[in-house]
């Protein structure tokens, strides 16, 4: 009866192992994916205050509070995703000592 005890000790450990290694793979695509979204974002605000610029180099009179607020928000949105890809590099790097 030890080799089945043995084989069901062992079959459960793999069974943690690959579901704790699948949760991470979860966790590392949904931030790869809140990533990506985070970058689409701040790819629009600097294609908007392009247009902004564009449109002060045209002679058109702006404020530019609008200016100041989208580089604000890309500021923001930045820091966000700095913030995202550190969590991706912490798990990943949690993942390969496990």
């Amino acid at each position: 009866m030890s080799f089945i005890d043995d084989a069901v000790s062992t079959a459960k450990t793999v069974g943690k192992t690959v579901g704790k290694k699948t949760e991470e793979i979860i966790i590392i695509s949904r931030k790869k994916l809140q990533a990506i979204e985070l970058e689409n974002k701040v790819e629009n605000l600097y294609e908007q205050l392009g247009r902004h610029y564009y449109a002060i180099l045209q002679g058109e009179q702006t404020d530019g509070q609008d200016d100041d607020a989208l580089a604000a928000e890309i500021n923001k949105l930045n820091e966000e995703l700095a913030a995202v890809k550190k969590d991706i590099e912490d798990i990943s790097r949690a993942g390969k000592t496990s």
